[in-house]
């Protein structure tokens, strides 16, 4: 008894010829698809960092974002007039084998709400590879050796002298109460 391949059977009915040519034409694209998409290949680029706060910490709450109000439920509203953060220790991390691709230790001070909405420029790290990389960072206590970007002097040595990592000022009110 000849045993039929499966090929033998798909030609019998009249697919055989289709489906070998199919195989012979994509299976070299598919190989060299695969090639050209490896991390070795992929190229490189630049990843600039910016830290911002938003369209809510410059307009305060309630806040309309994409036609959905934020607000507090008790009827408060919130405007800040600071909002001052110490960020550092930032790390671009892979997450397939948990190295640190790169980093930006810092500190940097910055005053979200003096930006006017627009974010404020960390830094910029060249020569990434192009691939999945996932970002840690952390709020650190202001300190001598931290960079102050914008924030205000008198504020500044506050959180240095206090070792804050935050400092938020604003105005709540409900019902004509401050």
């Amino acid at each position: 008894m000849k045993r039929v391949s499966p090929l033998e059977k798909q030609h019998k009915a009249g697919l055989g010829t289709e489906m070998r040519f199919l195989c012979a034409f994509l299976l070299p694209l598919f190989l060299m698809a695969g090639g050209c998409v490896s991390e070795d290949t992929a190229g490189k680029g630049d990843l600039a960092l910016a830290v911002g706060g938003g369209k809510a910490l410059q307009e305060g709450f309630p806040y309309n974002e994409g036609g959905v109000e934020l607000a507090f439920v008790d009827g408060w509203s919130l405007e800040f007039t600071k909002y001052v953060v110490v960020i550092g220790d930032v790390a671009l991390r892979d997450p397939a084998d948990g190295r640190i691709a790169e980093e930006f230790l810092g500190p940097v001070g910055m005053d979200l709400r003096a930006g006017g909405g627009t974010d404020a420029d960390l830094e910029v790290i060249s020569n990434l590879p192009a691939k999945r990389l996932d970002i840690e960072f952390s709020f650190l206590k202001a300190s001598a050796s931290a960079e102050n970007m914008n924030v205000d002097q008198d504020d500044w040595e506050r959180m240095v002298g206090d070792g804050l990592s935050y400092l938020i000022e604003g105005v709540a009110t409900k019902d004509g109460t401050s």
